[in-house]
């Protein structure tokens, strides 16, 4: 079977000799099919592009519609849908588009908010590829924040169905509703923009099957500042693809350094390539997708704009070896086990060596900056107000006794009864008993009071070494 050409690609092909014909000889213009626009840097000069190109045009043969033409030079006109406007250098869209947009997505929200649910798919598609043609003024949003609107028209049984709109769809909707207007009066300048003199922040994350990790460098008045982080995955996380664990990664950095880069202008660097398009458009899997969102409305909170870059493994090692770092301290008492001594003992207000996932408290106190954390460093804090939970790891117990003695604090101290110990005299009186601030103590086999963190916790968990782990009541 013959296969059939279409009169526009025919058209197409012929104009474009005609476009580099005219661009060899200086002339700045553009076509598409039979719309074309043309510029000049002065009046006269466009005068004269002008008055050439209506000659050759006709020399050529081309008909040219008089009535839909524009030879005397502008610096506003309409074309392809788009304000192209020279005096404040910016492209706009036009507003009968807009306000249809509006429309659209007004007629489907009063359905929503009147209780339906379904909606013709047809007119669904019809709002997102509005919303799309509008990305030359809108950025990568248009995308960006789509995407689960997209995820109903895919849910679709055929063209002629309903599919029913999630709540995060009908919030796409709604965000459009009420920003395509103020978004498209911003516009786009036609120019590059002038290098911003707000404080740049280079971001480098990195994610392994264990953990995650990042440093970022701020630059400032010739003045260079660095922090890092790194964190260990939980059993469910690890098991996510890798982009999730890159993605998430970037999530958790820029969260843990909100402080540090609001108001700036971010460069995350990442060894994935995924990272750098999902940041810019989205995702098209929803895990994705989510924490794609979640980064951006932190970015609007805080009024960071963030930009994604690819670098090679070799050029991304700290974060790498960031990542791989892991806590062999984070294993923890049992959840049943604290009850048990917050209900007789307690209550407890703040766990003193903990992180987000395993605190017993609302109030704790992390090795290293995390979600929640009241504060770093446990031994660097005034523990006097609190009725304290106190799980340290076996190397800081002597530290932590010292403090106990020093601070004169309630709290219940959790430690294995081991005897050869340093710590051990520490705690014992000349007739081997504990001290006087020891109000009461109880013991439980290490396997039922102790549970696994994330990490290399050691012998801390295993089964088949069955030591004690006692529990004191300390009250000065």
């Amino acid at each position: 079977m013959e296969k059939q050409v279409l009169p526009g690609y025919i058209f197409s092909k012929v104009m474009r000799e005609v476009v580099k014909f005219w661009r060899s000889k200086g002339h700045k213009m553009v076509m598409y099919l039979d719309d074309g626009m043309g510029g000049a840097s002065t009046l006269h000069e466009a005068e004269l592009v002008s008055l050439e190109i209506q000659k050759d045009l006709d020399k050529l043969g081309f008909l040219v519609a008089a009535d839909k033409s524009h030879w005397e030079p502008v610096q506003e006109l309409v074309w392809l849908g788009f304000v192209w406007n020279t005096i404040n250098n910016k492209i706009m869209v036009t507003s009968p588009r807009v306000n249809k947009l509006k429309v659209c997505i007004a007629n489907i929200l009063e359905g929503y908010d009147a209780g339906f649910v379904w909606f013709d798919v047809k007119s669904i598609a019809s709002v997102v590829g509005q919303i799309i043609s509008m990305q030359t003024v809108l950025g990568y949003d248009v995308r960006l924040r789509t995407r689960y609107l997209y995820f109903c028209i895919l849910a679709r049984s055929s063209w002629y169905s309903r599919v029913r709109l999630s709540a995060e769809a009908v919030s796409e909707l709604r965000f459009w509703l009420t920003s395509v207007e103020e978004m498209n009066n911003n516009g786009t300048l036609l120019s590059q923009l002038t290098e911003s003199d707000v404080s740049k922040v280079s971001v480098y994350c990195d994610a392994s099957n264990t953990g995650f990790g990042g440093h970022l460098t701020i630059c400032s008045e010739g003045e260079q500042v660095e922090f890092e982080w790194y964190g260990v995955w939980n059993e469910w996380e690890s098991k996510q693809s890798s982009t999730w664990r890159e993605l998430e990664t970037v999530n958790r950095i820029l969260s843990k350094s909100v402080d540090k880069v609001e108001g700036k202008s971010v460069e995350i660097n990442s060894d994935n390539k995924n990272v750098q398009h999902i940041l810019k458009v989205g995702s098209k899997k929803k895990k994705l997708q989510d924490i794609a969102m979640s980064v951006h409305r932190l970015c609007n909170e805080k009024d960071i704009q963030i930009t994604g870059k690819w670098i090679p493994i070799s050029e991304n090692v700290r974060a790498d070896s960031l990542s791989r770092m892991t806590d062999c301290d984070d294993w923890s008492v049992r959840q049943c086990v604290f009850d048990y001594f917050d209900n007789i003992w307690g209550p407890h207000t703040c766990d003193r060596f903990a992180d987000r996932h395993n605190s017993k408290c609302e109030n704790f106190n992390s090795k290293y900056w995390c979600a929640g954390s009241s504060a770093v460093d446990a031994l660097s804090q005034m523990w006097t107000d609190h009725l304290n939970w106190v799980v340290p790891p076996p190397k800081l117990i002597p530290l932590v006794v010292r403090k106990l003695e020093n601070d004169k604090c309630k709290c219940t101290l959790v430690i294995p009864e081991w005897k050869s110990a340093p710590f051990w005299p520490m705690l014992i009186d000349k007739e081997g008993n504990f001290k006087h601030y020891v109000k009461n103590f109880s013991k439980i086999q290490n396997i039922h009071a102790i549970c696994r963190g994330r990490g290399n916790n050691g012998i801390f968990g295993k089964k088949d070494l069955l030591f004690n782990m006692i529990f004191l009541k300390i009250k000065f």
